[in-house]
C-alpha cells in the first residue's frame, strides 16, 4: 500500500500530462472503502478554475487509465476511486466542503 503523498505525486504527474495544460490545482488522496467492502483509495483531483468546461472524454479516460497503470505497477493493490472537483465550487474559504 503506498503512502498518501506517493499517490499523490503519481495522479499530479500524470493528470499533468492527459489533462488540459496547468489545468489541476491540487490533488488529494483517501483510504476509502468501494461499494463491496473492499479497501480502496478515493483520490480528489481538483482543477483549477475554469478548466472543466475545456476538458474532454478523452483526456479525462486516459487519465483514469493511467492512474490506475501507474499505481498497480507501483505496488498499489487497492482500486483508485477518482473524482473532480473544482476551485469554481470552493466556498467561501476557499474550502469545497464549506
Amino acid at each position: 500500500m503506498l503512502s498518501a503523498e506517493k499517490i499523490d505525486e503519481i495522479v499530479l504527474d500524470i493528470a499533468g500530462k492527459k489533462l488540459p495544460r496547468e489545468s489541476v490545482d491540487h490533488v488529494n488522496s483517501f483510504d476509502a472503502t468501494d461499494s463491496e467492502g473492499h479497501e480502496a483509495v478515493r483520490i480528489v483531483i481538483t482543477l483549477k478554475p475554469n478548466v472543466a468546461s475545456r476538458m474532454d472524454g478523452d483526456a479525462v479516460l486516459d487519465t483514469l487509465v493511467g492512474i490506475q497503470s501507474r499505481l498497480s505497477a507501483a505496488g498499489e493493490d487497492r482500486f483508485p476511486l477518482v473524482e473532480y472537483a473544482s476551485t469554481d465550487d470552493d466556498g467561501p474559504n476557499g474550502d469545497p466542503e464549506s
